[in-house]
């Protein structure tokens, strides 16, 4: 089983095309096509950790922040990949692909991973 992820708002629409038109078996759904575009970073890692699945982030500040909040509660959190924030392309595109193709359920878990 693969793992399932969902991008948040701020992550580049165009690193998202690259990685799924080399990997167009990967689950991934954008926080907006699921009315989630303006919620709170909370409400966004609730959804998330309900549906199981890694969250992908250009949001080092706040997202992160409750990230931390949620592991330091106790509460569920698939796992969060944050990806910088600049032209998609080169080792970006690569790494993410990696980081995405090559996950498991779990190996995110309780985990913020920075690229």
């Amino acid at each position: 089983m693969s793992c399932r992820f969902l991008a948040d708002e701020d992550l580049d629409n165009r690193l998202l095309r690259v990685v799924l038109s080399r990997h167009p078996d990967l689950d991934v759904v954008r926080v907006q096509d699921i009315g989630l575009g303006a919620a709170h970073d909370r409400k966004v890692l609730e959804w998330a950790a309900r549906q199981g699945r890694v969250l992908i982030t250009s949001d080092r500040n706040t997202m992160t922040k409750y990230a931390v909040e949620r592991i330091r509660q106790g509460l569920p959190l698939p796992g969060v990949i944050v990806v910088p924030k600049r032209e998609p392309g080169g080792s970006l595109v690569d790494d993410l692909c990696v980081y995405l193709a090559a996950g498991e359920p779990g190996d995110f878990a309780d985990q913020i991973n920075f690229l």
